[in-house]
């Protein structure tokens, strides 16, 4: 068999089962950056947006259809399988947004609280639960992940 087809197979197979890379801090000069990014790349195809965002901030309405919980599951999971579709918890992004207000050792107490829950394959869903998490300890998320012009990051 060919050299480049069994390393190939062999780079497939790895990635198949990797473990997810424990999660890596974003530094304090990135973070405007990648939270932004973050926030662009789960706008897209789900109809959340800057207006929804300020009317939960500003005055705590929720939009009627489920744009928010599907843009909250985006930002704060991640893909453990491409295979199975399977999703965790993102820590990365969660202390990145909520290090900006809160002191280290507050933030990671909040996030301790949220990040074994069980979340589902649906982003949505996996949104809700979320969402759903940090509301019991009265975090509104969207204070947290959602950027808008006006914000401090």
């Amino acid at each position: 068999m060919n050299k480049s087809i069994l390393i190939i197979v062999a780079a497939c197979i790895s990635f198949v089962f990797a473990e997810p890379k424990e999660s890596v801090l974003i530094p304090d000069f990135r973070r405007k950056d990648v939270l932004r990014a973050r926030q662009s790349f789960c706008y897209a195809g789900n109809g959340f947006n800057d207006e929804k965002l300020r009317e939960i901030k500003e005055f705590r309405i929720y939009p009627s259809d489920d744009s928010y919980y599907c843009y909250t599951g985006c930002f704060t999971t991640e893909t453990k399988s491409i295979i199975t579709g399977e999703k965790v918890f993102s820590e990365q992004y969660i202390k990145a947004a909520l290090y900006r207000t809160f002191p280290e050792k507050k933030a990671n107490s909040i996030i301790a609280k949220c990040k074994n829950i069980k979340v589902s394959k649906d982003i949505c869903d996996a949104g809700k639960t979320i969402h759903s998490c940090f509301t019991i300890q009265q975090i509104v998320l969207a204070d947290f992940i959602g950027y808008l012009d006006s914000d401090v990051i």
